[in-house]
């Protein structure tokens, strides 16, 4: 079982202006504050031609010599899969980031990327099976934790957020491959989120990696500040993990 417990006074996925979010860093800030979260993590969208890292680790942490005796504030960065074998669409400069967040926002299959509609297109043909196309998310998973987990915390975000996009069922996943991903995730200290915007991954899928003992943070992916900190599909899925490892409040 899990040594850590969920708290749900955490939001560890919060953008800000740096890339696609509508509030800066210290207004996130403050409303965390005010909604008496303990810990949050600033998590803001890179690619390979991001040039403002440096002055986004300097900006926060002016922020936690301003905040720090009221919250605990982290710094993480998100980038896309870019083809199975887990590269991301990581900048070279990411000196001073502590959690890189790595997301299926396109389908990684073979040595590249394709959009949800080009994979239900390769499904409805039959020219690709489910079971291929799971096998490839879960190499590309395991392969970002274990390409990028010496230069900062991974962590997994909004796992299997594009499997009902391209008209797949995260419970249709075979076991051995969720057990494969418990195993890397312990094994490079990685995180797999529990979403409260894309609401994943699910009860089956959260409760098996919970047991298996992966750590799993809690966050919101906020991109307006009103939505920090408010959980109700988290909540739900938090009172259904295992009593003793609940710290709800």
């Amino acid at each position: 079982m899990s040594a850590k417990k969920l708290n749900l006074r955490e939001d560890l996925h919060i953008h800000s202006t740096f890339s696609d979010g509508a509030d800066s860093i210290e207004n996130n800030i403050r409303m965390a504050i005010s909604r008496g979260l303990t810990h949050i993590c600033c998590v803001d969208h890179v690619r390979r031609d991001t040039n403002w890292v440096p002055n986004y680790v300097d900006q926060i942490h002016q922020f936690r010599r301003k905040y720090g005796d009221q919250i605990k504030i982290s710094i993480g960065i998100e980038a896309k899969f870019i083809n199975a074998a887990g590269d991301l669409d990581l900048p070279d400069n990411i000196e001073g980031v502590e959690y890189i967040f790595a997301a299926d926002h396109q389908f990684p299959y073979g040595i590249d990327i394709y959009n949800p509609r080009q994979i239900k297109e390769l499904l409805d043909e039959g020219l690709v099976q489910q079971e291929v196309l799971f096998r490839h998310l879960i190499r590309a998973t395991i392969g970002a934790m274990w390409k990028y987990s010496e230069q900062a915390t991974v962590v997994i975000a909004h796992l299997f957020s594009i499997l009902p996009k391209v008209g797949l069922l995260e419970q249709d996943i075979h076991i051995e491959l969720k057990a494969a991903l418990a195993r890397a995730a312990i094994e490079t200290g990685s995180q797999i989120e529990i979403s409260e915007r894309w609401q994943c991954p699910q009860l089956e899928s959260a409760h098996f990696l919970w047991e298996m003992g992966v750590e799993m943070p809690v966050s919101t992916d906020s991109h307006k500040k009103e939505t920090i900190g408010e959980y109700q599909f988290v909540r739900t899925i938090a009172t259904q993990l295992p009593l003793l490892s609940i710290e709800i409040d």
